[in-house]
Protein backbone atom coordinates (compact mmCIF):
# COMPACT_ATOMS: atom_id res chain seq x y z
CA UNK A 1 0.00 0.00 0.00
CA UNK A 2 1.41 3.41 -1.06
CA UNK A 3 1.62 5.80 1.99
CA UNK A 4 2.38 9.39 1.15
CA UNK A 5 4.98 10.97 3.18
CA UNK A 6 2.70 14.18 4.15
CA UNK A 7 0.03 11.99 5.52
CA UNK A 8 3.15 9.55 7.12
CA UNK A 9 4.82 13.16 9.13
CA UNK A 10 1.00 14.37 10.50
CA UNK A 11 0.52 10.97 11.67
CA UNK A 12 3.88 10.75 12.99
CA UNK A 13 3.79 14.24 14.69
CA UNK A 14 0.24 13.36 16.23
CA UNK A 15 1.71 10.60 17.39
CA UNK A 16 4.43 12.71 19.17
CA UNK A 17 1.15 15.11 20.40
CA UNK A 18 -0.36 11.64 21.90
CA UNK A 19 3.09 11.06 23.64
CA UNK A 20 4.02 14.24 25.38
CA UNK A 21 0.19 14.29 26.96
CA UNK A 22 0.89 10.83 27.65
CA UNK A 23 3.82 11.96 30.05
CA UNK A 24 2.52 14.73 31.50
CA UNK A 25 -1.04 13.08 32.35
CA UNK A 26 0.27 10.02 33.56
CA UNK A 27 2.68 11.62 35.83
CA UNK A 28 0.03 14.18 37.16
CA UNK A 29 -1.63 11.65 39.09
CA UNK A 30 1.02 10.63 41.68
CA UNK A 31 1.75 14.07 43.58
CA UNK A 32 -2.30 14.01 44.24
CA UNK A 33 -1.85 11.40 45.99
CA UNK A 34 -2.23 13.13 49.65
CA UNK A 35 -5.10 15.41 48.26
CA UNK A 36 -6.94 12.58 47.26
CA UNK A 37 -6.35 10.70 50.37
CA UNK A 38 -7.70 13.88 52.05
CA UNK A 39 -10.92 14.13 49.89
CA UNK A 40 -11.80 10.68 50.18
CA UNK A 41 -11.02 10.55 53.57
CA UNK A 42 -9.22 7.17 52.89
CA UNK A 43 -5.20 5.91 53.91
CA UNK A 44 -2.92 5.51 51.27
CA UNK A 45 -2.68 2.23 52.23
CA UNK A 46 -5.96 2.08 49.79
CA UNK A 47 -4.58 3.72 47.27
CA UNK A 48 -1.87 1.32 46.77
CA UNK A 49 -4.44 -1.36 46.51
CA UNK A 50 -5.72 0.98 43.57
CA UNK A 51 -2.67 1.85 41.99
CA UNK A 52 -1.35 -1.83 42.41
CA UNK A 53 -4.66 -3.45 40.26
CA UNK A 54 -4.34 -0.12 37.91
CA UNK A 55 -0.40 -1.76 37.03
CA UNK A 56 -2.05 -5.15 36.57
CA UNK A 57 -4.39 -3.84 34.51
CA UNK A 58 -1.60 -1.61 32.48
CA UNK A 59 0.00 -5.05 32.03
CA UNK A 60 -2.82 -7.05 30.58
CA UNK A 61 -3.82 -4.37 28.46
CA UNK A 62 0.65 -4.29 26.85
CA UNK A 63 0.13 -7.98 26.29
CA UNK A 64 -3.41 -8.15 25.24
CA UNK A 65 -3.04 -5.26 22.75
CA UNK A 66 0.27 -6.24 21.59
CA UNK A 67 -0.83 -9.34 20.57
CA UNK A 68 -3.88 -7.68 18.87
CA UNK A 69 -2.10 -5.42 16.80
CA UNK A 70 -1.14 -8.02 14.16
CA UNK A 71 -4.50 -9.38 13.82
CA UNK A 72 -6.62 -6.16 13.92
CA UNK A 73 -7.23 -2.75 12.45
CA UNK A 74 -4.44 -1.07 14.58
CA UNK A 75 -6.36 2.08 14.23
CA UNK A 76 -9.01 0.66 15.67
CA UNK A 77 -7.19 -0.19 18.91
CA UNK A 78 -5.61 3.12 18.86
CA UNK A 79 -8.58 4.78 18.74
CA UNK A 80 -10.10 2.70 21.44
CA UNK A 81 -6.76 3.76 24.04
CA UNK A 82 -7.43 6.91 23.31
CA UNK A 83 -11.32 7.01 24.43
CA UNK A 84 -10.51 4.75 27.71
CA UNK A 85 -8.04 7.62 28.40
CA UNK A 86 -10.68 10.45 27.99
CA UNK A 87 -13.83 8.82 29.74
CA UNK A 88 -11.59 8.16 32.35
CA UNK A 89 -9.93 11.68 32.95
CA UNK A 90 -13.92 12.50 32.31
CA UNK A 91 -15.02 10.57 35.17
CA UNK A 92 -12.13 11.74 37.20
CA UNK A 93 -13.06 15.75 37.02
CA UNK A 94 -16.94 14.92 37.00
CA UNK A 95 -17.32 12.86 40.31
CA UNK A 96 -14.96 10.55 42.73
CA UNK A 97 -15.25 8.53 45.23
CA UNK A 98 -13.13 5.28 46.14
CA UNK A 99 -14.66 2.65 44.02
CA UNK A 100 -15.05 5.42 41.11
CA UNK A 101 -11.48 5.90 41.85
CA UNK A 102 -10.36 2.18 41.41
CA UNK A 103 -12.34 2.29 38.54
CA UNK A 104 -10.63 5.66 37.10
CA UNK A 105 -7.24 3.80 37.62
CA UNK A 106 -7.98 1.19 35.81
CA UNK A 107 -9.44 2.90 32.80
CA UNK A 108 -6.17 4.99 32.68
CA UNK A 109 -3.80 2.29 33.24
CA UNK A 110 -5.65 0.23 30.54
CA UNK A 111 -5.60 2.82 27.80
CA UNK A 112 -2.15 3.83 28.81
CA UNK A 113 -0.94 0.65 28.28
CA UNK A 114 -2.89 -0.06 24.58
CA UNK A 115 -1.72 3.50 23.75
CA UNK A 116 1.90 2.83 24.37
CA UNK A 117 1.62 -0.75 22.13
CA UNK A 118 -0.38 0.06 19.81
CA UNK A 119 1.19 3.31 18.46
CA UNK A 120 4.75 1.66 18.70
CA UNK A 121 3.03 -0.89 16.73
CA UNK A 122 1.64 1.67 14.62
CA UNK A 123 4.66 3.22 13.85
CA UNK A 124 6.68 0.09 13.24
CA UNK A 125 4.71 -0.47 10.43
CA UNK A 126 4.85 3.07 9.16
CA UNK A 127 8.45 3.54 9.54
CA UNK A 128 10.03 0.20 8.64
CA UNK A 129 13.14 2.50 7.27
CA UNK A 130 13.68 4.52 10.41
CA UNK A 131 12.01 2.85 13.23
CA UNK A 132 15.10 3.25 15.97
CA UNK A 133 14.80 7.07 15.21
CA UNK A 134 11.48 7.18 15.45
CA UNK A 135 10.94 4.89 19.18
CA UNK A 136 13.43 7.32 20.83
CA UNK A 137 11.75 9.89 19.56
CA UNK A 138 8.17 8.79 20.49
CA UNK A 139 9.52 7.82 24.31
CA UNK A 140 12.07 11.43 24.58
CA UNK A 141 8.51 13.28 23.79
CA UNK A 142 7.35 10.93 26.76
CA UNK A 143 9.77 11.76 29.09
CA UNK A 144 9.33 15.81 28.22
CA UNK A 145 5.76 15.00 29.30
CA UNK A 146 6.86 13.32 32.19
CA UNK A 147 9.02 16.49 33.56
CA UNK A 148 6.22 18.72 32.65
CA UNK A 149 3.17 16.76 34.60
CA UNK A 150 4.46 16.88 37.83
CA UNK A 151 4.94 20.66 37.11
CA UNK A 152 1.83 21.43 36.42
CA UNK A 153 0.60 20.11 39.07
CA UNK A 154 2.74 21.75 41.48
CA UNK A 155 1.58 24.93 39.53
CA UNK A 156 -2.12 24.11 39.82
CA UNK A 157 -1.88 23.31 43.84
CA UNK A 158 0.37 26.33 44.38
CA UNK A 159 -2.34 28.85 42.64
CA UNK A 160 -5.21 26.50 44.51
CA UNK A 161 -6.85 25.64 41.58
CA UNK A 162 -8.95 22.47 41.45
CA UNK A 163 -7.35 19.38 39.87
CA UNK A 164 -10.55 18.30 38.49
CA UNK A 165 -9.77 21.39 36.38
CA UNK A 166 -6.83 19.95 34.74
CA UNK A 167 -8.10 16.76 34.41
CA UNK A 168 -11.13 18.17 32.56
CA UNK A 169 -9.05 19.67 30.30
CA UNK A 170 -6.81 16.16 29.79
CA UNK A 171 -9.93 14.68 28.63
CA UNK A 172 -10.56 17.43 25.96
CA UNK A 173 -7.06 16.85 24.90
CA UNK A 174 -7.74 13.15 24.35
CA UNK A 175 -11.15 13.90 22.86
CA UNK A 176 -8.89 16.45 20.37
CA UNK A 177 -6.73 13.59 19.95
CA UNK A 178 -9.40 11.28 18.68
CA UNK A 179 -11.11 13.40 16.41
CA UNK A 180 -7.69 14.40 14.54
CA UNK A 181 -6.52 10.93 14.62
CA UNK A 182 -9.60 9.50 12.57
CA UNK A 183 -9.25 12.09 10.47
CA UNK A 184 -5.91 11.77 9.12
CA UNK A 185 -4.97 8.34 9.55
CA UNK A 186 -5.43 5.55 6.63
CA UNK A 187 -8.89 4.38 5.75
CA UNK A 188 -7.57 1.33 5.15
CA UNK A 189 -6.10 -1.14 6.91
CA UNK A 190 -2.38 -1.12 6.92
CA UNK A 191 -0.90 -4.47 5.57
CA UNK A 192 0.91 -6.97 7.82
CA UNK A 193 4.71 -7.84 7.07
CA UNK A 194 6.82 -10.54 8.64
CA UNK A 195 9.36 -8.07 9.34
CA UNK A 196 7.04 -5.97 11.44
CA UNK A 197 5.55 -9.03 13.12
CA UNK A 198 9.14 -10.19 14.17
CA UNK A 199 10.06 -6.80 15.08
CA UNK A 200 6.68 -6.33 17.15
CA UNK A 201 7.17 -9.55 19.03
CA UNK A 202 10.48 -8.78 20.20
CA UNK A 203 9.38 -5.26 21.59
CA UNK A 204 6.14 -6.22 23.43
CA UNK A 205 7.02 -4.98 26.53
CA UNK A 206 9.79 -2.69 25.77
CA UNK A 207 7.97 0.31 25.48
CA UNK A 208 6.30 0.19 28.55
CA UNK A 209 8.17 -1.81 31.36
CA UNK A 210 9.61 1.54 31.88
CA UNK A 211 6.32 3.00 32.89
CA UNK A 212 4.72 0.32 34.21
CA UNK A 213 4.89 1.61 37.62
CA UNK A 214 5.91 5.14 37.36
Amino acid sequence: MYINQKNKKRTLNLFFYIFILFGISITAIDPLIPVISEQLNIGYDKIGIALFIGSIFTLLATIISGRLSDRFDIKKIVLYGLFLLFFGFLLFSIYLNYIIFIIVIMLLRVGFGILDTSIHSFSSKLFRDNISNVFINLDIFWFTGAVIGPLLISGTLFLDIKPTYVFLLFSFAFAASIIIFYKICLKKRLNILSQTKYLHKEMYFLPSKIRLFF
